[in-house]
Order: structure tokens, then C-alpha cells, then sequence
């Protein structure tokens, strides 16, 4: 048993739930992440019971509540899928009470080049039973019903996008191009709505097996295709494989041949959730988030739909020089503060992981000493060549741009995305930590065309 008087006010919760629902808890401890999650060990009838506590995001997103998410998991597990068990909902928090699958994520790690295969397969078999599973049992617990096939392609989009409009409190011209150039491109469905999971190919694995797949947040009914394009992202962030053969694969298991113009369709407009979705939370900063996850999700997120709408089009992409950095009294100062946080110690993971994050605030914050104020010349300056008259700062930049954007003249797009482009390099290039190899490789490594296609520049 464990001694819950000094447990945090959720945590409390957790324990009473369990210990009332399924057994003694003999240890809690919150996860190191931005999320809010909980691994707990619990023991009832002579057994050990891993769980882990799925809680939920802070602010706005995603549309629907957690208890949907919790609807879902249950769904997959009856129609074969390998997902965690369900125990239970605790709705105070709230929170998914789950098993605690074994395994880790990102087939980087796996043994051999035989246990990725044999992983990769198994994943294709997971999406198909998804994709197959029945419409109806998707809209009884809740998910939206597109009102035809065609929109259908952007049902989960319309979700996320009225949150955005409703929400917004001040301009984001590229967020607000992209959107408006998602509604103005959206391409036929024939294939009708299957059940999606749209921020698709979450598993986790331990040797050459599957051992459970995760993360519903965002499930409903639409176009498959959807998650065919999540894999490209996914791929970026935990290795799965090289796309083309994972989309060969699915062709050949599916029998059916993807639509690679969808398919960079749907990338793009995944990649746009995320920033619709943190747009007032990086306007606002409130208090509970990850302030530095959103603008890293935010910055990236931004490039790969630019750099997909450029793969449509066939335009070469726009490319980056690092320029000379500009002298600055703050810099020293912040990097002596970041080595500092990064070297405090912590006792638990998550108060870890948030001295880790505070160091990289602040380290984020020296790089911009050195190179925001070129930064911000530069953008003026290709904002004037578009708007033909020079903005004084980035606040009026951004409120004529947007304004421009609103008049939705399909000739500028070209202008607007190489413009786009060159900011969020320029973004990222400042997050881009090169202490952490995965935030690194993530920022900075450029969305890899599909289908034979062909990066240029």
C-alpha cells in the first residue's frame, strides 16, 4: 500500500479509483512527458497488475473528451485490435485506467532488421482491421459522420478547425493559409469512411512482436488515406520504415493501390492540426502547458504542410543558410542558466523532465539572442517584396499578410509558401537543440517526398 497523504490531489484520486476498482496500489509515479499519465503497480488475488493512467491534454484539444477516447479503445479491442484492456474511467480527472502493454516505440531499437519486418507487418495488419471495422460501431460511441464521401476527407478536419476560428485571439498567416488552401484542394473520395484513427501508427513493441497499438484521441470516420499519410509524420518522430515500402505493403495486404495525390493531401493537413490546434495557446501562454513543446510541434508542423503543398505543386523548396550571429549581452547570461537547469538534479522522472524542458526555454532563448534580430530584417524584408510596402515589425507583418491571405488569390500561394518556408526554417533552425538527437533529427530534417517523387532544392 502506499501512503497517500503526500501524493499530489490526482494522484490521490488514482489510488483511491484503483484500490477500489481492482486492487492494493504499491506504487504510482507520474510519467516524464508533457502529457499528463501515470504508471501504477497494483496486486490483487495473489497477482501483479502493470496499468497505466491515461489523462488529458490541457487547453482546448482535441475535440472530443476523453471518455470518447476510452469508448474507442474498447471498440478496437472487440474488433481484434491489439490494444491495452480498459479497466475503467475516472471522470473527476479524467483518465483511462488501461494495462501497462510492454514494449517501447521507434523501430530504430529493435534487434535486428528481421524484427522491424516482422513489426512492420504486423502494423499493416493493424491498420486493416481498423479500416475495416464497421462505420456504424464508430458513430454509436460518438464519432462524427461526414455527410458525404467527399467530406468525408476532412471530417476530423472540421473538428479541429472550428476550434481554431472560434478561438483565435490573434493572427497566423501561415496557420490561416494553409488552412484556407486545405479547403480550396480537397480532392474526391471514392472509397467512402472507414474508421480512422488519424494520428495513425502509434505501437509500441518488444522483439519482432506488435504488442499493442495506441492513442485514439483523434479516431473517427473518414478517408483511410488519412492514415496512410500519418505514417510519413510518424516516421519523423519514431522510425518505423522507409514509407513507399510500407505503402507497397499495404497495398499488397490491402489489394487495393493508395492514392499518392490524396495521400500528400492528407499529409499536409494533418500536419496543420497541431497548429490550428495551439495557435491561442502560444498567443496566450497559460499556465499548465508545455510552452516550448507547442512552439517545437508548432514550427515543424507548419514546414512539413508547406513542403507537402510544394510536392503537389511540383515547386522546388525553399533552402536555409545559417547567417553570421549578431552580438548579443543576453546570450552568455542564458547560456549559463541553461547549463545550469540542465545540470540540476531531480529526484522523480517528471520533475526531470521539466528541469530538462526549462533548460531548453532557456537555451532556445540565447540561440534567438544571436540570431533573432537578422531573423526578423530578413522576414520584413520578403514580407515587403510580397506586400509591396515594408511592415514596421512582425506584429503588422503578420496582421497584412493574413489580410492578403483573406482575398484567397490562388496566384500568391507560391509566394506565400516560399515565404512561409523561409520563416519556419528559420524557426526551427532556433529550436533545433543538438544535445538531443531525436528534437534535432525531428526539427530539421525536411519531409521526404513519396511515390518516386523528388525534393528540389
Amino acid at each position: 500500500m502506499v501512503e497517500t497523504s503526500k501524493l499530489p490531489a490526482e494522484e490521490q484520486q488514482i489510488v483511491a479509483w484503483v484500490e477500489q476498482a481492482i486492487g492494493a496500489v504499491r506504487h504510482i509515479a507520474r510519467e516524464g512527458r508533457w502529457r499528463p499519465s501515470w504508471n501504477v503497480d497494483a496486486h490483487c488475488d495473489g497477482r501483479d497488475i502493470a496499468l497505466h493512467v491515461r489523462g488529458a491534454r490541457q487547453g482546448d484539444w482535441p475535440p472530443m473528451p476523453l471518455s470518447y477516447e476510452c469508448e474507442v479503445f474498447r471498440l478496437f479491442e472487440r474488433c481484434g485490435v491489439r490494444v491495452p484492456h480498459v479497466h475503467g474511467f475516472i471522470p473527476k480527472l479524467p483518465a483511462i485506467v488501461m494495462d501497462r502493454a510492454a514494449g517501447a516505440p521507434d523501430l530504430s531499437r529493435a534487434a535486428s532488421e528481421a524484427d522491424r519486418e516482422a513489426v512492420r507487418q504486423q502494423l499493416i495488419e493493424q491498420m486493416l482491421l481498423i479500416h475495416r471495422a464497421d462505420p456504424e460501431g464508430m458513430a454509436r460511441i460518438g464519432a462524427v459522420r461526414p455527410p458525404d464521401d467527399d467530406e468525408a476527407a476532412l471530417s476530423y478536419f472540421r473538428l479541429i478547425e472550428r476550434l481554431f476560428t472560434e478561438n483565435r485571439v490573434a493572427p497566423t498567416p501561415a496557420v490561416e493559409f494553409v488552412r484556407r488552401w486545405i479547403n480550396r484542394s480537397i480532392p474526391a473520395n471514392p472509397d467512402g469512411v472507414r474508421p480512422i484513427t488519424v494520428d495513425a501508427a502509434q505501437f509500441i513493441f518488444e522483439g519482432d512482436q506488435l504488442t499493442a497499438m495506441l492513442d485514439f484521441e483523434f479516431a473517427g470516420l473518414g478517408d483511410y488515406h488519412t492514415d496512410l499519410a500519418a505514417l510519413r509524420i510518424r516516421n519523423r518522430a519514431e522510425y518505423i520504415g522507409e514509407i513507399d515500402d510500407l505503402l507497397h505493403a499495404y497495398a499488397a495486404a490491402s489489394g487495393v493501390a493508395p492514392d499518392y495525390h490524396r495521400i500528400r493531401f492528407h499529409t499536409a493537413v494533418i500536419a496543420i492540426l497541431t497548429p490550428l490546434q495551439v495557435a491561442r495557446e502560444l498567443a496566450t501562454g497559460p499556465q499548465g502547458i508545455d510552452y516550448h513543446e507547442y512552439m517545437v510541434w508548432n514550427a515543424f508542423c507548419v514546414l512539413i504542410a508547406l513542403d507537402c503543398i510544394s510536392e503537389m505543386q511540383g515547386w522546388d523548396r525553399e533552402t536555409f543558410e545559417v547567417p553570421l550571429p549578431s552580438p548579443s549581452r543576453q546570450a552568455i547570461p542564458a547560456q549559463v542558466l541553461a547549463q545550469r537547469l540542465a545540470a540540476s538534479g531531480s529526484d522523480d522522472e517528471f520533475s526531470r523532465y521539466q528541469a530538462e524542458k526549462s533548460a531548453r526555454v532557456v537555451g532556445y532563448l540565447a540561440k534567438a539572442a544571436l540570431y533573432q534580430p537578422q531573423f526578423d530584417t530578413d522576414y520584413l524584408e520578403d514580407c515587403a517584396a510580397l506586400l509591396g510596402v515594408r511592415p514596421a515589425d512582425w506584429v503588422e507583418a503578420d496582421h497584412l499578410l493574413e489580410t492578403r491571405i483573406c482575398a484567397e488569390d490562388p496566384a500568391d500561394d507560391e509566394a506565400f509558401v516560399r515565404l512561409f518556408t523561409r520563416r519556419y526554417l528559420r524557426e526551427c533552425f532556433l529550436l533545433a537543440d543538438p544535445s538531443d538527437r531525436k528534437n534535432h533529427e525531428q526539427i530539421t530534417t525536411r519531409m521526404k517526398p513519396i511515390g518516386g517523387q523528388r525534393a528540389a532544392g
